[in-house]
């Protein structure tokens, strides 16, 4: 999944990515999309041990996470640890 990087007041209703102020977070799930929905479903196994990268616009990496055994992750970037 690729999440462009963004400023200001975002929301989504697809994604779990807030700014807040000017720090960023991201949380979610990595899991096993059964039904092929691309939506988390009661009965679709989280994924474990799964790196997760962020990225910046130009590739580079900003911050790395594994998740969790349910498959949960999450970053929390403060401002001055994102790109200008």
């Amino acid at each position: 999944v690729c999440v462009p990087f963004l400023t200001g007041e975002f929301t989504s209703d697809t994604s779990p990515l807030r700014v807040v102020g000017k720090d960023l977070r991201i949380a979610g799930f990595v899991y096993e999309d059964v039904d092929g929905n691309r939506r988390l479903g009661l009965d679709e196994p989280g994924l474990g041990g799964w790196t997760i990268e962020l990225l910046d616009q130009a590739g580079a990496r900003l911050a790395s996470t594994v998740s969790a055994a349910d498959g949960y992750y999450r970053f929390s970037l403060p401002e001055e640890d994102l790109p200008s």
